[in-house]
């Protein structure tokens, strides 16, 4: 930053105009940052956004110079293989500031081919822009960028992606750069899916999700694991149709057989007694619910998923409430509350019942 002050101060009184002036301090901060250090780089970053606020630095100067850091990045690589990685701490903070708009260096990356460039390629350039903006700004307002940026279409992480990788969605793509932090929804998505492939053991399963939902505090992960759980099943029984035409209660118990393989590991991700498990079981039931509504409420199902996943642990009488007195806007909740009327009272009646039981156990004792 220190350099810049001076540069700047050198050469105002020299320069035939702003813009020129602009253009000198921008291309010499970009000249010093391929020889320089991290926390060189990343303090001209600073003092460029500071620069473009004041406007003494201009989004043109910015740009140009990008630009044509861009189009020779291939070539430069071959010098500087972490140019990207150089690149993207110079520009972090004119691109956090609106200085040097996230649009323009998608633009370039694809214009000068680095989509499927194997050197120097555009996602890995993106990839770095997060990582320093992350570290500069914290991981909320660095999300908050990209999901504007993405909102308004002004960035599409999946283009940016070569192409052999773009078919498996944006999950596994921000998983393996190590940026599932732009999209815990998704990165919890796709962990409880794979934590509930066939042949994954309870604690593989365990260790597969943790590291998304440590990263996914505003995420229900207990919603994303029954879902996912759902949309196995659905599948595993022969789809949709299948389930809304079993009108008997015997097809439908039948069907739920099927979900015994998946018993273990559910057990593992949303059984317990704390406060933190009634929280993921009280998003799993929400995901029950969505599911039953989605299916029009066939027969019995409600009634039956509910009754199976209480009676092997997944769910507790605790959570079971806490569905019930859920204050939350949910798509059909009178209406499952009218099917599930008998397994409540059931459930109350129970509750009651072991009351009893142990009262009567305590004046035998005296």
């Amino acid at each position: 930053m220190a350099e810049l002050e001076a540069s700047f101060k050198e050469e105002a009184p020299r320069a035939e105009s702003a813009a020129a002036l602009s253009d000198q301090i921008v291309n010499e901060a970009f000249s010093a940052a391929l020889e320089s250090t991290t926390t060189k780089r990343q303090r001209a970053s600073k003092a460029l956004a500071k620069l473009a606020d004041l406007k003494l630095v201009s989004t043109e100067s910015l740009e140009k110079a990008t630009g044509e850091q861009i189009e020779f990045a291939e070539d430069v690589a071959i010098d500087v293989p972490a140019i990207s990685q150089y690149l993207a701490q110079l520009i972090a903070g004119p691109v956090t500031s609106g200085a040097l708009p996230i649009r323009f260096i998608a633009a370039k990356a694809a214009e000068f081919n680095l989509v499927e460039s194997r050197t120097v390629p555009a996602f890995n350039l993106i990839a770095h822009l997060a990582a320093e903006m992350k570290e500069a700004s914290g991981a909320g307002p660095a999300r908050d960028f990209f999901a504007k940026a993405q909102e308004t279409g002004d960035l599409d992480l999946l283009k940016l992606a070569h192409e052999e990788v773009r078919s498996a969605g944006l999950a596994p793509l921000l998983a393996r750069h190590k940026l599932s932090w732009l999209d815990p929804s998704s990165a919890v998505e796709a962990a409880a899916e794979a934590a509930l492939k066939d042949g994954v053991e309870p604690e593989a399963a365990a260790q597969v999700l943790a590291p998304a939902a440590a990263d996914s505090s505003a995420v229900d992960v207990g919603e994303a694991v029954m879902r996912q759980a759902l949309a196995w099943w659905e599948a595993a029984v022969g789809g949709p149709d299948k389930l809304k035409a079993a009108e008997a209660d015997d097809a439908i118990k039948a069907a739920i057989k099927t979900l015994v393989p998946k018993k273990p590991v559910l057990v593992k991700l949303l059984g317990g007694e704390t406060k933190a498990d009634h929280r993921r079981q009280l998003g799993a039931l929400r995901a029950v619910h969505a599911f039953c509504h989605k299916l029009e409420y066939p027969h019995t199902l409600i009634v039956k998923l509910f009754t199976y996943f209480y009676d092997v642990d997944i769910v507790t009488e605790d959570s079971l409430n806490m569905w019930r007195e859920d204050t939350a806007e949910l798509p059909g909740k009178t209406t499952a509350l009218v099917k599930l009327n008998q397994f409540y009272t059931w459930l109350d009646t129970a509750d009651d019942e072991d009351e009893e039981g142990e009262e009567e156990d305590g004046e035998d004792e005296d």
